[in-house]
């Protein structure tokens, strides 16, 4: 395998076109626009445009073109997304703002259709200039981005690969936002709507049931404090409902020489404090033993 740039990969890359609204006469003129997130075209909205014939013909799009935003972007999106134009019975040309790029014979459009990875990953950040508030993609030097060249057959089985991978990363997204849709509505099944409570379940205010303890810090400057296998949880934890382990740790020394105190299993940790709570409260229960920072309480079930 050798790296060779991406421009000697293609046949043809070049810019689209642009002209005046002609709604009933004109061209699909396809735009940064008509890209979803998957990096299909959106084919439902289109924007008709006056071209003559020779632009009718020279940036008609055929079937496995890919497109590659190069000017335009959101004020937190970078230039640079692709699509791949998979053919419409009905002729669409592309806009001024959308480059072409047809792979040459031997080259599978799919596998350079894995170019958008590069604009997921925020890399397309490296081939951007802005310039009177658009920001515009240096395409020479986007052309000149290595890319592994590969047998035929070894294109399609990278292909078949990363088309699987996709496919479960698709599956699990879905799964979790069905799982986000059901469980609640289990819940409110089989406990009520807790606003009202329409089941007539108990009542017990939540400080008669467990005890709220505060968490902390404890000094940086003791290095002592830090070389401990002992849980310190901090709001960047909070990414699972379940929580044994923290990405910091601390020594026992550190609860008997601070304000510290030892959250118990069991007890539920929830964020009061931060950025993330404009939009989520996280919360966890434990299922060890662990210490916690300032910008959490835990609820610990209390003593009968």
């Amino acid at each position: 395998m050798r790296l060779v740039a991406l421009g000697d990969l293609l046949e043809l890359a070049d810019s689209g076109v642009w002209g005046d609204e002609a709604p009933d006469s004109g061209v699909s003129v396809l735009r940064s626009t008509n890209f979803d997130a998957d990096g299909t075209l959106d084919l439902d909205s289109l924007t008709f445009r006056a071209l003559d014939d020779r632009d009718r013909i020279r940036k008609r799009l055929n079937s496995d073109d890919i497109l590659l935003e190069k000017s335009g972007g959101g004020p937190k999106q970078p230039v640079g997304r692709v699509a791949l134009f998979r053919g419409d019975d009905r002729p669409h040309a592309f806009g001024n703002f959308i480059a072409r790029l047809r792979p040459r014979d031997g080259v599978l459009s799919e596998y350079l259709f894995y170019l958008r990875h590069l604009h997921s990953t925020g890399k397309t950040t490296h081939y951007q200039k802005q310039t009177t508030g658009i920001r515009n993609l240096e395409l020479k030097r986007f052309l000149a981005i290595p890319v592994p060249l590969v047998s035929l057959a070894e294109q399609q089985r990278i292909v078949d690969l990363l088309s699987r991978a996709e496919g479960i990363v698709r599956l699990r997204r879905e799964a979790q936002k069905k799982a986000a849709e059901i469980i609640p509505a289990l819940f409110v099944d089989m406990f009520g709507d807790p606003a009202n409570n329409p089941k007539g379940w108990p009542v017990r205010s939540l400080q008669n049931i467990v005890a709220f303890q505060s968490g902390g810090t404890p000094p940086v400057a003791r290095q002592d404090y830090w070389t401990g296998d002992l849980p310190w949880v901090s709001p960047k934890d909070m990414k699972s409902v379940i929580l044994s382990d923290s990405i910091d740790h601390i020594n026992p020394t550190a609860i008997s020489g601070t304000s510290l105190k030892l959250v118990p299993k069991g007890s539920v940790l929830i964020v009061v404090r931060g950025m993330i709570l404009a939009h989520t409260v996280p919360v966890a229960v434990t299922t060890v033993p662990l210490t916690i920072n300032q910008d959490l309480k835990a609820l610990v079930q209390a003593r009968s």
